[in-house]
């Protein structure tokens, strides 16, 4: 189990989940040493989660908890607990989130900060359940309080709101009547259509929040493309329903739209999509916003003739392209090109076969290397070598 771990943790650093999904999944059949087992379901519950798949991660996590039941608090169990409520927040289920999360932090307690115990923000998430549940706009100074380093969370009956400013209201000037106007009523954020929004990005997704309070699923449309996003509230304004749109016609980066969600809470709507290419950077959410910041772009100069650097940049760019590897550089680069271009079936075909047959073995055929074990096979070592097992 501990070679598949090694091989799950390798493709998860690099972004590709599916693949550690399967690692691990190989990890989890051999079934010893029991330790690595548990931390190949762990590791596997955080693959689901950045594949979207949540039910995944509970299930695994439930796992963990259900092997680790006889035991007091250790590693697997914490990050279990931990697992489980971020899968649970995830699916919007908060106060059973939360309640993964006050176990969680008691458990860390309970072992410590020692050098083997994972350091966890197990505070922000529970405040952040906390401010979901309540709705309320102060969840650091409502929602917990720490006693001797460990967060405590009164429940929901002893919070009580913050009391609201006093509203004093001055008496208008009396004008003369020639000199009295008709004022324009006054106008509120769903009138005015004046909501704040802002987005954010991680290796994996780009989120898109909207501070608009009190919506419910009904009142919110969002439409998802390859390279663009659409948003819908109907939101509540005098006697009639105004809409609100929020539409972005060419985005940075391609997004996967079946993996893209909008989340309504009681305080903002939260449009969260996936990235097509994972640990990509987009430095605006619009490519037309991009493009601008790109053509204002001006470097300093004393000479009369200007030089063109964007296409220098291109020239260097076309010069390294063109300088063609040699010998054992060349067939890797052959090799690199084969697994980025191949389909899912080719890349785990040749992840297996050089693995499992120690490097002898590379092939793109699926068909035939999803069935065959390398490991069992009689391998000629070349001329001059001899051929022995890792642990020998």
């Amino acid at each position: 189990a501990n070679r598949w771990l090694c091989v799950g943790n390798s493709r998860f650093v690099d972004g590709s989940y599916a693949l550690a999904i399967e690692a691990y999944s190989e990890g989890i059949d051999v079934g010893s040493p029991p330790q690595d087992v548990l931390e190949c379901l762990t590791n596997r519950a955080a693959a689901h989660i950045h594949s979207g798949n949540f039910p995944g991660g509970v299930a695994d996590s439930n796992e963990v908890l259900s092997r680790q039941a006889g035991e007091g608090p250790t590693k697997p169990k914490l990050m279990a607990f931990l697992r489980k409520g971020e899968c649970l927040y995830s699916q919007r289920e908060y106060e059973a989130a939360l309640t993964c999360f006050q176990k969680g932090a008691d458990m860390h307690h309970q072992m410590g900060t020692g050098t083997d115990t994972p350091a966890v923000p197990w505070d922000r998430w529970i405040r952040k359940c906390n401010a979901e549940i309540s709705g309320s706009v102060y969840p650091l100074s409502t929602s917990s309080a720490s006693v001797n380093g460990h967060s405590v969370v009164p429940p929901r009956s002893a919070e009580r709101p913050m009391p609201a400013a006093p509203v004093v209201k001055e008496a208008p000037a009396v004008l003369p009547k020639e000199r009295q106007q008709p004022q324009p009523p006054p106008s509120d954020d769903a009138a005015s259509h004046k909501i704040r929004h802002e987005w954010m990005q991680t290796s994996s997704h780009v989120m898109v929040t909207v501070y608009a309070k009190g919506l419910t699923d009904k009142q919110c449309n969002a439409t998802f493309a390859d390279r663009s996003f659409s948003l819908t509230l109907q939101l509540p304004g005098e006697g009639e329903v105004c809409p609100w749109v929020l539409r972005v016609g060419e985005l940075h980066g391609d997004i996967v739209p079946d993996m893209s969600t909008v989340v309504v809470s009681p305080l903002k709507v939260e449009l969260k999509m996936k990235k097509k290419t994972y640990g990509a950077v987009w430095p605006t959410l619009e490519k037309a916003a991009e493009n601008k910041k790109g053509e204002a772009r001006q470097y300093p100069s004393s000479r009369a003739q200007k030089k063109d650097w964007e296409q220098i940049d291109k020239e260097l760019e076309d010069e390294l392209k063109a300088e063609r590897p040699e010998g054992e550089a060349a067939l890797n680069a052959l090799f690199r090109e084969i697994y980025a271009k191949g389909d899912e079936d080719t890349r785990r075909a040749m992840v297996k076969s050089f693995q499992t047959s120690g490097g002898t073995v590379l092939s793109t055929n699926w068909g035939e290397v999803s069935h065959k074990d390398y490991e069992k096979e009689p391998l000629e070592p070349p001329a001059g070598q001899e051929r022995k097992q890792w642990n020998e």
